[in-house]
């Protein structure tokens, strides 16, 4: 299959936009009841009897009806009938049958597929520290909370299950910057050259943090090479488990856009990005050291690392607040260089997934997260956090997979066929018992 993301990556290297150059409001828009045409993903009916994007949509007028249904009827009652204009192949098998049919009728019955409903969906929740969603999207002032962001593809799985939304933009509005910040967190670079390392039963190093040394982190354990997403995970339960650290301080996971350079580039080496959160943020921290005493290198060889604080977080800055959210590295990798903190909202936060199997993809009916802003409630008042559309790059804003004729292909997905997610206030109090926002509104007793 074609592989979309080296026609992705050049927008993660794009020029961050200034206040100045893209200056305007930014509104919550309703979804236009306008017809999204087969034609608007470049699909035409003469060439292919399967819509790729939406397979019940018969007719490609951009929704599914019962025409689309009476059209195959007709088809199966009258073979000799004209197919022009037609998706007539429902189930992407290369032939007309009964099956045809039932599918368009199938997807009349989930009310995932009705008319309106959009292609893609966002939506925004607050926790709290422990992941838990924060009842009435109330905190206190001094809390530190996260908003959530997610995407889902609303697409039901047909005979050919391609689904997956590839890449996700957005930006997010806010109307208050007194009541809250982004809780900015250091971030240091732990990498390491693999090319060098030996085979061997054990292999391990060790790591310190302000005078307090973690268990042994391995390379190799028992013998078995350890990769990349598990030796981060043991690297942060390592820094979690020091008691100048704590559970649910710091978070380790793969510098995935390093890693890309480095693949791109030729060169063996392990990255990762150390995040400290929680009761660590706001302040400068010691750097971390290591050990490589019980590192298994080649004979005549030193094992190559370097440690390196990226960001500081005792300085709050568009580009410390920026690099301080966090993707889900699990499906969405691509996610930083071009995004921005503004004085009025998040500037085009969104990921590219490097995924090319679209069954590794969550299910359709599950929203996936995206990404992760912490915050800090700073004095009491209302913030309504507006969604909407990107507007940076209309060609890979948006981008959903689906079956195509060089095998699994990617589609532009216009932004009225994108649900952005409702307008969502947070209430910040000093008194906890204090009144909760409701309808973008507060009431006094």
């Amino acid at each position: 299959m074609k592989n979309p993301i080296a026609k992705l990556l050049p927008r993660l290297k794009s020029e961050r936009r200034t206040r100045e150059n893209r200056k305007r409001r930014l509104e919550l828009e309703n979804l236009e009841n306008r017809q999204l045409l087969a034609a608007d993903f470049g699909m035409d009916p003469a060439t292919t009897g399967f819509h790729a994007v939406l397979p019940p949509d018969v007719n490609g007028d951009g929704h599914v009806s019962a025409l689309d249904a009476l059209h195959i009827i007709n088809l199966l009652n009258n073979p000799s009938s004209s197919r022009e204009g037609l998706f007539w192949d429902t189930n992407g098998d290369g032939s007309l049958s009964a099956i045809d049919a039932l599918i368009p009728i199938d997807a009349l019955n989930n009310v995932a597929l009705a008319e309106d409903t959009p292609l893609v969906e966002f939506s925004h929740d607050f926790v709290d520290q422990d992941g838990n969603v924060i009842a009435g999207n109330q905190v206190t002032v001094g809390q530190r909370f996260a908003m959530r962001t997610f995407v889902r593809d609303t697409r039901m799985s047909f005979t050919n299950p391609a689904r997956g939304v590839l890449s996700a933009f957005l930006d997010v509005g806010f109307d208050n910057t007194t009541s809250f910040d982004i809780d900015v967190g250091e971030v240091q670079q732990l990498r390491f050259f693999i090319d060098k390392l030996a085979g061997a039963t054990n292999s391990s190093f060790t790591l310190s943090f302000d005078g307090q040394t973690t268990d042994p982190i391995f390379l190799i354990q028992n013998g078995q090479n350890q990769q990349e997403p598990g030796i981060a995970q043991q690297i942060e339960n390592a820094l979690a488990a020091l008691p100048n650290v704590g559970v649910g301080n710091v978070r380790a996971q793969v510098d995935t856009v390093a890693k890309d350079a480095d693949a791109r580039a030729g060169i063996l080496r392990f990255n990762f990005d150390i995040r400290f959160i929680g009761d660590l943020t706001q302040q400068n921290l010691p750097t971390i050291t290591l050990d490589p005493t019980n590192v298994a290198v080649q004979p005549g060889e030193s094992f190559d690392f370097e440690v390196n604080t990226i960001v500081d977080g005792d300085q709050s800055t568009p580009d410390t607040e920026y690099a301080s959210v966090s993707y889900n590295t699990s499906v969405y990798e691509f996610g930083f260089a071009n995004g921005n903190v503004l004085d009025d909202r998040f500037d085009n936060f969104g990921a590219i997934s490097p995924l090319t199997d679209p069954a590794d993809f969550p299910s359709p009916g599950t929203p996936t997260l995206l990404y992760t802003v912490p915050m800090i409630g700073r004095s009491p008042g209302v913030v309504n956090f507006s969604p909407g559309d990107g507007a940076q790059s209309p060609d890979t804003d948006i981008l959903i997979q689906a079956p195509g004729s060089d095998g699994i292909e990617f589609f532009v997905v216009p932004p009225t066929m994108v649900d952005f997610g409702g307008t969502v206030a947070l209430t910040v109090v000093s008194d906890p018992t204090a009144p909760i926002a409701q309808d973008d509104s507060v009431s006094m007793a």
